[in-house]
């Protein structure tokens, strides 16, 4: 019985109307919500900076520093942490949209501004794990003290690179 009113439902197309209107309720919602769930202007447009080139500069920070740990693979102590810090590099992204611009909108839409955003909190996880070796072994492992120089390096030349006209030029190129 329930299979011939499931047959005649199906024919009618009563279950196909049924969800044409929820498709378009849906549809209807989603629009409010991506409106909703977008950042200001100048927020965006400094996310875009990071998103035409940062990602770029993470990817070869991230190479040779998982790069120098595998070929350091013998040496654990190193091996860690240099796995360690290229996993960490990679976090600037999601620390710059978990501050929530914060970064951008008080210290300007500049290279400064871009830095704090992107990498301070990398930079504090950066710290803290320096401070535990210090704490632990009383000492800091040469790991860290080759490599963090060429990590705040490459940020900094990261943040300024940003905000060169030099550089939209070709990392649009890049990218496309």
């Amino acid at each position: 019985h329930a299979l011939c009113a499931a047959q005649r439902n199906a024919e009618t197309g009563h279950h196909l109307v049924e969800d044409e209107q929820r498709a378009v309720r849906g549809a209807e919602l989603a629009h409010p919500l991506q409106v909703a769930g977008r950042r200001d202007d100048d927020a965006r447009l400094a996310l875009h900076r990071f998103d035409q080139h940062g990602q770029i500069v993470d990817m070869l920070r991230f190479t040779c520093l998982a790069g120098a740990g595998l070929l350091l693979r013998r040496y654990s102590a190193a091996h860690k942490r240099l796995l360690l810090l290229a996993t960490v590099c990679l976090l600037d992204a999601g620390y710059g949209r978990w501050t929530n611009d914060w970064f951008i909108v008080n210290l300007g839409d500049n290279p400064v501004g871009f830095f704090g955003q992107l990498f301070f909190f990398v930079n504090c996880t950066i710290v803290i794990a320096m401070l535990y070796d210090l704490w632990t072994r009383k000492t800091v492992h040469l790991a860290y003290v080759a490599a963090v120089p060429f990590i705040v390096l490459t940020q900094v030349a990261t943040s300024w690179i940003a905000y060169s006209e030099a550089w939209s030029s070709i990392a649009r190129g890049l990218l496309e």
